[in-house]
């Protein structure tokens, strides 16, 4: 497949680019933790270009996300002022770059899910959300009711660059534990986290920021290969 030719042997998350930690060594992470993160998946230089100017150019057909979900859904809050679009099958045709990011992830994702127990059933289409400044999402989980229900596993990806804290927009993890996780939207990072059990929030953002989400619907077995 394609995800082979660009990342090498199988027991390492190997990017175009560069090598990082093993595979086996994330599966150990996220077994503990519910979560894994890659600050640098080793996406290509021309990849990030490319998916960086075909967000740019379809900023204009991004909608509102949903406010029917969550903790303040009932409440009068409002959940989250993001926008987003959904990249539907005949959408990536036109979007070289971003398909061939959804591809690289997803590969890397399928790979990563035998080590780490998680049976993979099918994904959802992408789904690229973009926060202008002053714009957040409130703590929620991924996996609820309806649609979401089969999610298992959620993967982010972040196309910012030259990205630092002084411009908010953090993924925080475990918003109500004293031992949260922030996560900041830098280029080339990827973040893996159970649907159901990881509730996490989007801190306001002080500038653009961009991310794109896959959503994989499956089981965990909760553990991870030895």
């Amino acid at each position: 497949e394609a995800w082979a030719d660009a990342w090498g042997p199988a027991t390492e998350v190997v990017g175009l680019r560069t090598p990082h930690m093993t595979l086996r060594g994330l599966s150990h992470h996220f077994a503990a933790e519910g979560w894994a993160l890659v600050p640098q998946l080793g996406m290509p230089y021309e990849v990030l270009e490319a998916s960086r100017s075909e967000v740019d150019a379809l900023e204009p057909a991004m909608q509102p996300g949903r406010q029917t979900e969550g903790l303040y859904a009932t409440a009068g809050f409002t959940l989250r002022s993001d926008r987003i679009l959904w990249l539907y099958d005949g959408m990536l045709v036109d979007v070289p770059g971003l398909r061939r990011l959804v591809l690289t992830i997803v590969g890397f994702v399928k790979h990563f899910a035998k080590i780490a127990d998680i049976r993979i059933d099918g994904q959802e289409a992408p789904m690229l959300a973009a926060y202008d400044a002053g714009s957040f999402f409130r703590r929620h989980f991924d996996r609820t009711t309806g649609r979401s229900a089969e999610r298992v596993l959620t993967a982010v990806y972040y196309l910012n660059r030259d990205w630092d804290a002084s411009k908010g927009g953090a993924l925080r993890l475990n918003p109500a534990a004293k031992s949260f996780t922030d996560v900041l939207p830098e280029e080339d990072t990827l973040v893996l986290f159970l649907a159901e059990a990881i509730e996490h929030e989007v801190r306001i953002a002080h500038c653009k920021r961009h991310a794109l989400t896959i959503w994989f619907r499956g089981s965990y077995g909760g553990g991870g290969s030895e």
